[in-house]
């Protein structure tokens, strides 16, 4: 087609009388990004309900120029101007053969370019390359429904990912053995839930590290299809991200990380079995190239200063006395 323009152009060029070199002349659109195509019979096309750019092509054009697309013709073969007719006035045209248009069309059907004559009325060009087949978009409603729902599903798991992180890390093994030993009822059952996996630690920080990436891209995708706006999409993700996947979900569970760590181990060893043949062998690399786990380990001194500080907290669950004894056999 772009074969086909510059010939157009050619030869229009080379044989319009000398006198009307100053005219306008409109030879046609073509496509300015992927919001039209080329269709099998060498038309363009596009759908309902989207903005589209096209390139409006000709000679000698100015600032003066103004197009508009249009379906009717009047009486006196002009074009019926419709409501949402875009004409783009010459403010932004730098060039004397081309710039770009912006339209929306709601209708669908046969749309024809026209050119403004400078005294209100708008006239059809004769060219092949000004002619607009216009569809319906075959996009179901539903499924904008589902594109919604998708895009806050992986937020939820944003969050989740990024909660998980902190609570299942922040323990490691030998901590969570201590609570599994002398915690509570609840807080047994939790670490119980969550030590073997736990043991594997490169395994599990691989794991949740590549899900919060991937649902986070894939939101970003979503939006992008949502909103037709690549900015929008970027800020909408990154504000929805920034506020439900990492600032909610890290304060609940710096407070609540085991219970929310347990309840959802399922959906953990699920992400660990779908990401294995990319987790696992990152974290075997991260084994041997930092070596295994190794828990904090705490000396007399660091229990001593823990004790006193449950007792300023007023634990009810702590004997004053065990202050006293640990100082005694320290010293």
């Amino acid at each position: 087609m772009h074969i086909l323009i510059c010939l157009v152009l050619v030869v229009t060029y080379i044989f319009e009388p000398c006198c009307s070199q100053s005219a306008t002349i409109i030879l046609g659109v073509r496509p300015a990004d992927d919001t039209v195509h080329v269709k099998a019979n060498g038309n363009l096309g596009c759908v309902t309900g989207q903005k589209v750019k096209m390139i409006v092509f000709g000679l000698n054009i100015n600032q003066s120029t103004k197009v508009a697309f249009s379906q009717k013709m009047n009486a006196d073969n002009s074009c019926s101007r419709r409501r949402e007719s875009l004409p783009k006035n010459g403010s932004s045209i730098t060039s004397n053969t081309s710039f770009e248009i912006q339209e929306y069309f709601e209708n669908p059907g046969d749309w024809f370019l026209c050119i403004d004559d400078s005294v209100g009325k708008l006239w059809p060009i004769s060219s092949q390359y000004a002619e607009l087949e216009v569809v319906e978009d075959g996009s179901p409603g539903w499924l904008l429904g589902l594109q919604i729902m998708s895009v806050c599903v992986l937020l939820v798991l944003s969050g989740l990912f990024s909660g998980l992180n902190l609570g299942l890390m922040a323990l490691n093994p030998d901590e969570l053995q201590v609570v599994k030993n002398v915690g509570s009822e609840t807080e047994k059952k939790y670490a119980s839930q969550i030590l073997p996996l736990r043991k594997h630690g490169n395994f599990l920080l691989c794991t949740l590290l590549l899900g919060n990436v991937i649902v986070n891209t894939t939101a970003t995708i979503l939006l992008d299809g949502l909103t037709g706006s690549g900015f929008a999409a970027v800020f909408g993700s990154a504000s929805g991200i920034v506020i439900f996947g990492e600032i909610v979900p890290q304060s609940v569970c710096t407070r609540h990380g085991l219970a929310v760590g347990a309840k959802t181990i399922w959906l953990t060893k699920i992400f660990m079995i779908l990401t294995a043949f990319i987790a696992w062998p990152l974290s075997k690399l991260l084994d041997c190239l930092f070596g295994e786990e190794i828990g904090q380990r705490n000396n007399r001194d660091k229990f001593i200063e823990m004790a006193k500080m449950s007792q300023q907290k007023g634990d009810e669950h702590f004997d004053p006395n065990t202050i006293a004894i640990m100082t005694e056999r320290s010293s």
